[in-house]
């Protein structure tokens, strides 16, 4: 291993812990990477290295996936099989007769809702006149519930139509919303590849979920 290689982790800059030497370790790609591995732990002074070079995500709500304890939903995730306006397991927020909304459970960002009509089809050419309308009124509604709640500094809105446009679930036409805050990106993003959701995907849901229940209350769509 080059000796400037060595220097730049020296063992009092690793005891130090600094976000300087937390930065550079994650330049280090290939070869150099696993040797500087196979050093550090011949070497138990140099243990403090190991917090940088391991990714660490908290992802509390995957435990019930772990225990059994998540629903087993079989079929399309836009057709949960209930009727309910709502369901907190499903994290649905919002249904009603022509669209519906989710809380995206492995989200870009926090607050990433997945608008789809409630018809199961793949393509915005298949949609009627009227789905059209009502799911373009339920993105843009949504929209104002994540700006009001979360203040984020802009959104990202689209869909990927087809498999080979990179839809994840292509036989059901779905919007992303995805709010964005300036910095969102930082050096976890960019040198890491992590991703740091800093809500509970479920305290998300229960501050979001009045006000897409409200709509409900629009003379449009209340039952009959």
């Amino acid at each position: 291993m080059p000796a400037d290689f060595m220097n730049v982790f020296s063992l009092r800059a690793a005891e130090a812990s600094t976000p300087v030497v937390a930065a550079s370790l994650r330049y280090i790609r290939g070869r150099d990477r696993v040797r500087l591995g196979q050093f550090y732990q011949s070497s138990p002074r140099l243990g403090t290295l190991r917090q940088f070079l391991m990714k660490t995500l908290w992802t509390p709500w995957r435990m019930e996936h772990v225990l059994g304890k998540t629903p087993n939903i079989g079929g399309c995730l836009f057709e949960p099989g209930t009727d309910a306006p709502a369901d907190k397991d499903l994290l649905l927020l919002y249904r009603w007769e022509l669209a519906l909304v989710l809380l995206n459970r492995f989200p870009y960002a926090n607050g990433h809702l997945l608008v789809a009509p409630v018809r199961h089809v793949s393509c915005i050419t298949e949609l009627s006149a009227e789905e059209n309308s009502a799911l373009m009124e339920t993105v843009k509604e949504a929209a104002a519930i994540l700006k009001k709640h979360l203040k984020p500094d802009g959104l990202n809105i689209g869909c990927n139509i087809g498999a080979a446009a990179g839809a994840g679930i292509a036989d059901h036409l779905h919007y992303h919303i995805v709010p964005r805050w300036s910095g969102d990106h930082n050096f976890m993003t960019v040198l890491a590849e992590v991703r740091a959701i800093p809500e509970h995907i479920e305290a998300t849901y229960d501050r979001l979920l009045s006000d897409f229940q409200a709509l409900l209350e629009k003379p449009a769509r209340r039952e009959p």
